[in-house]
């Protein structure tokens, strides 16, 4: 009985703190995220400004990776139209808006790019796009399954041999009713 305590103790706790290690998030990725660019407008300079329409919605388990002022980098965004694919990606957003030239950056729900030869963006068409996802809390939904199981296991453990009690007496009462009959 106290080991099982214990386990659902170490396991609670696990669920809480495991957000605060990124050595745990190994899981594999499974999903992509595909589409086309919309909504794309100049910003600023030779950059402009787009954001996403995807083909299908992202399972709520998953998140799109994109770069923030703690990783710049943890983007994998690929962007690719009929006549030219982006490979230079992860960039500072003052040198998109400056050189041009097929830079981007993809922050939060935009992206900022710039074209390959700083044409007007209509003339490249539809800018397809694809990221693979990523889990958001990988150890913490295994551990909260685990918790689970084991909290149903706690229950028949110590629910079943109530329940057969409870049907020894009923049956006793039962069988000493009819003698009484």
């Amino acid at each position: 009985m106290k080991t099982t305590f214990l386990l659902l103790s170490i396991l609670t706790k696990l669920c809480f703190l495991s957000s605060e290690f990124k050595w745990l998030e190994w899981w594999p990725v499974r999903f992509t995220a595909q589409g086309v660019l919309k909504d794309c407008s100049i910003e600023s300079g030779k950059a402009y400004v787009c954001g996403f329409d995807f083909e299908q919605s992202i399972p709520f388990t998953h998140y799109l990776p994109k770069d923030s002022d703690n990783n710049k980098t943890e983007s994998n965004l690929k962007l690719k139209s009929r006549f030219y694919e982006w490979t230079k990606a992860h960039q500072m957003h003052d040198e998109i808006r400056t050189t041009g030239s097929g830079l981007f950056s993809h922050w939060d729900t935009y992206v900022l790019l710039s074209t390959p030869n700083n044409e007007p963006i209509e003339t490249l068409g539809l800018i397809h796009f694809n990221s693979p996802l990523r889990l958001k809390y990988p150890i913490q939904i295994i551990l909260s399954i685990t918790l689970l199981l084991c909290i149903i296991l706690l229950v028949k453990m110590h629910i079943s041999p109530l329940l057969s009690g409870y049907r020894q007496i009923r049956s006793k009462l039962i069988r000493g009713a009819q003698k009484s009959f």
